[in-house]
């Protein structure tokens, strides 16, 4: 339980972590009205509909990532040969662009945000609404202000883009930041999936920094242990997040939001920035779930769909395409084609496309060799199993529709491929 040298005003307990620190400031963004909504922003989303369990919070994780990234701070600065100036760098301001990171999430985390920027670009992404909220709500201003915190640093080391100082940002958003490292562990455990078991105090240990300063990295002695935990994070994607009944709810959920949408009974991200501070304590999972109560009963395409979430009935599974992909592919894939088409012509089809590429073209993992004092990109290592999937995704598309009209959709898919 590192304190990185502050003054504690606070230990909160978590299950994952045990007892969470947080300082005086910190504990005033906690209380604060757009953090206190987080306790109503489910972190996996429709992910409860098959894991029962799995109704932690972005408020947990949030605090999660605090203290995570407190952990990797405390490490780096017993590094002897560290050569990071602490003073520049702002504990403060890292350990605060650690528990803010998420504070923009819509309803139901990642469900909506991709109907969401069609609808209006690149506005809903939640971490440009996350900014607008640190700039603009006052609460969350006025604790900027008096504690002599960096506005403008917190918010750039939240989109992993600060000039000043790369390991800050590399803490909060590289190939294996706080973010990640909390989340795996955290839905592992309230699912119940083991498979993303991650030993932190271990992984933490392991972390160095590069000699020009320009971002954090690992001993050679982790690689196993860095490669366990892309292999944990794939079996996550494919056993949790992209698991086949919870994508037919995210599926149906998307579906409601966007007729919502079209009926103005779900708010525009403009028409919120609109709306009193106190009015966006309701913008919540809980605010979707009771539009679709609403609607209930009604005899509508949104009544339906009510009834198909709210009643837990899962849809269909009529077919599904897993494809790997390289970097330079840009196959549209038959299945997702044939999707599209019958989506189009039939309110009962649902075709989904979950494409994940495990490293970013952007992203790296940096191990130090202390023993011939060099840095080299885990995908320069031939033996390295990153080097193996860095340059691929992996994309699955899936085709569904409600149990009364299976049958007859699933013989014009086969009628499709024929």
């Amino acid at each position: 339980m590192a304190n990185n040298g502050l003054d504690i005003e606070k230990k909160i307990f978590d299950p994952i972590h045990g007892y969470i620190s947080l300082t005086n400031n910190e504990m005033e963004i906690v209380n604060s009205l757009p953090f206190q909504r987080l306790h109503e922003i489910k972190q996996l989303g429709s992910t409860y509909l098959v894991y029962p369990t799995a109704k932690h919070t972005r408020f947990s994780h949030s605090l999660g990532v605090l203290h995570i990234a407190s952990e990797i701070i405390a490490a780096l600065q017993e590094e002897p040969d560290c050569g990071i100036d602490w003073n520049e760098t702002r504990i403060p301001d890292i350990r605060m662009a650690a528990l803010l990171h998420d504070i923009g999430h819509h309803p139901l985390s990642h469900t909506f945000e991709h109907t969401m920027k069609q609808l209006e670009d690149d506005q809903a992404d939640h971490m440009d609404f996350g900014e607008w909220i640190i700039r603009n709500n006052s609460e969350i201003v006025d604790v900027f202000e008096e504690g002599d915190l960096d506005l403008d640093q917190v918010v750039s080391m939240i989109t992993g883009n600060n000039p000043r100082c790369e390991i800050s940002s590399s803490i909060i958003s590289s190939a294996l930041d706080a973010d990640k490292l909390d989340y795996m562990v955290r839905d592992s455990y309230f699912t119940g999936v083991a498979s993303g078991t991650i030993d932190i105090p271990r992984f933490i240990s392991l972390i160095r920094v590069s000699d020009n300063k320009s971002g954090i990295t690992f001993s050679k002695k982790g690689i196993p242990m860095i490669e366990n935990f892309i292999v944990a994070t794939m079996s996550m994607y494919w056993s949790v997040y992209y698991h086949r009944v919870t994508t037919g709810f995210s599926l149906m959920m998307d579906r409601a939001y966007s007729i919502m949408r079209d009926k103005q009974i779900m708010p525009s991200v403009a028409e919120i920035k609109e709306w009193k501070e106190e009015e966006f304590l309701d913008y919540t999972d809980s605010c979707f779930i009771r539009y679709l109560r609403m609607h209930y009963s009604r005899e509508s395409q949104l009544g339906s769909l009510s009834k198909q979430i709210l009643g837990r009935i899962p849809l269909k599974l009529i077919d599904s395409e897993r494809i790997v992909i390289d970097e330079k592919d840009e196959s549209d894939g038959s299945l997702y084609a044939i999707g599209c088409k019958l989506c189009s012509e039939n309110e009962s089809v649902f075709v989904s496309r979950q494409k994940r590429s495990f490293f970013k073209k952007n992203e790296d993992i940096l191990i130090y060799d202390e023993k011939e004092n060099e840095v080299t990109s885990m995908k320069e290592i031939e033996t390295s199993f990153v080097q193996m999937i860095s340059p691929k995704s992996y994309m699955e598309d899936r085709i569904y529709t409600n149990k009364a009209n299976e049958d007859d959709i699933r013989k014009q898919v086969k009628s499709e491929i024929e």
